[in-house]
Formats: C-alpha cells, structure tokens, sequence
C-alpha cells in the first residue's frame, strides 16, 4: 500500500507541475497580447502602459520556456538507469577515491561499514583517524568484515599481488590492533569486525549517504582499481537501486554466521593481541 501511496502521490505532484505551467503559459501569452493591443490600438496615450504590458508578458513566456525545458530535461535523466541508480561517482583508480575519503567521513553520523579483502590504512592513518575516532567518541557505528589474517584466501591474494612474504597478513592483524585500541578507548562505542575465510572479489565501503564499491583484481593493487559511488537518495528523496543492492547484500553477509564470525580470544592471542 505504501509503495501505491508513493506513486500516486508522485504522478499527483507532476500533475500539479504541468498544470501549473501551462496556466502560468496562458496567462504571460494573454498579458503579451494585451500589451500588442494597447500598442496598436490604444496611440501614444497608453504606448506606455503596453510596452510595460509586453515586457512583463515577454519576461514571463521565456521564465516559463526555461522551466518547461529544465523539466523536461530532469524528466529525461530521471528515466536513465544512472538516475535510478544513484550512480554518482567514477574513480579511474580507488586511490582518487582515498584523497576525498575524509569528506565522506566527515559527513558520516550513524553508521561506516566496510567489506575488505584488504585492510583500510587510510582510516589508521593522518587526519582519518583522527576524524573516526571523533565520530566512533559520538557514537558512529563502525562495522567491517575483513579476510582471516590466516586465511589461505589471503595467502593467495598476497601471491597475486606479489607482495613481501607475509605483509599481508601483518596488515591485516595491524587492523585488528587498530580496532581492539578504539574499544579500549572508548568502551561505550559500537565497533565490530567480523573475519571471513572466502574468496571476496569486491572491495566495499557504506556512509551515511554513499556507497563505493569496486573490485579487486590479479597483480593489481587495491589502490589503482576503478571504483565507483552511488547515492542513497536521489532527486525525489528516493532511496535509489544501488544503493539498496549493495547494502542488502552486505547485511545479508554480516547476519550469516556461516560467511563470517567474531574472531576468538585463541585467535586473537595467536596474532598477539588481547581482546
């Protein structure tokens, strides 16, 4: 019923829309018309009056060939599945994405959450950190799920990237570090890290208002692979496709037990941390 109320209330508002210009479309015409008249007929007496007359009605006509056109435009690109997507943004390369990270995290109030296949440097680093465990101090919700640190799944992508024997699985303990320090600081926060053992082929990233998302590939650093953003609302306050898609699909690998799970205190001492 609410999805029916929504789209009549929308078809309601263009309706108004449209009705609204032509009226407004009528009315500049009979005021232009008025004012050729008096032009014509009404002599130097009220050659005044009818230039006023056809200037205002003139004003008006183009005021409103303007609107019906950036209408009609905005009509057309919200029938474009970049619309209806949210699409926003394109980075060639995730790196371009990292040096705009932090106005993303600055606008970020309720929740940041994270798929990686590979640890997040860029919030353990400079100024990020900084502003994570600002909003983590105001009650940021922080979720990631990240790859075991003993995964055979990250040996293998730590072959693929040619990386230093055994880099990889530091960083990502590294991570681990990270997150058991923002709870000992503040302990009334909402942060959590789960570990998975599988294949992940997508790096993902969730704000308040975006979503970025991109892959990972063979002898490719995470850093020079495209990535691209979608908004959570679009131009009718619409929750847009991707934006749904993906953090669906995140929730549903954050509640399966089966895909990831709360790394253990006998996991956590054998990286050489305490929880």
């Amino acid at each position: 019923m609410s999805d029916i109320s929504s789209k009549n209330a929308k078809t309601s508002k263009e309706l108004i829309e449209r009705l609204t210009n032509t009226n407004l479309l009528l009315t500049s015409a009979v005021v232009a018309i008025a004012g050729v008249g008096l032009a014509i007929f009404g002599g130097e007496v009220l050659s005044v009056i009818s230039g006023i007359l056809i200037g205002i009605g003139s004003s008006l006509i183009a005021s409103v060939y303007i609107t019906h056109r950036y209408s009609f435009i905005m009509s057309t690109h919200k029938n474009t599945d970049a619309y209806k997507w949210g699409l926003v943004k394109i980075f060639g390369v995730r790196a371009k994405l990292l040096q705009e990270v932090n106005v993303y995290l600055s606008e970020t109030e309720e929740t940041l959450d994270f798929l990686l296949f590979a640890s997040i440097k860029m919030l353990r680093d400079g100024g990020n950190n900084e502003i994570v465990r600002n909003k983590v101090r105001n009650r940021l919700k922080l979720r990631i799920l990240a790859t075991n640190p003993d995964s055979d799944c990250l040996i293998l992508r730590h072959t693929t990237k040619k990386l230093v024997e055994g880099s990889t699985r530091e960083d990502h303990i590294s991570l681990h570090k990270w997150v058991l320090e923002l709870k000992a600081e503040f302990p009334r926060s909402s942060i959590e890290i789960k570990i998975y053992d599988y294949m992940m082929l997508e790096w993902y990233m969730k704000t308040d208002k975006y979503v970025f998302v991109g892959p990972h590939r063979y002898d490719m650093p995470s850093v020079n692979t495209i990535t691209i953003g979608y908004e959570k609302k679009d131009g009718d306050n619409t929750d847009t496709n991707g934006y749904n898609y993906y953090t669906k699909y995140f929730e549903k690998l954050w509640e399966d037990d089966n895909f990831a799970k709360v790394p253990t205190k006998e996991q956590y001492k054998a990286w050489g941390l305490s929880d």
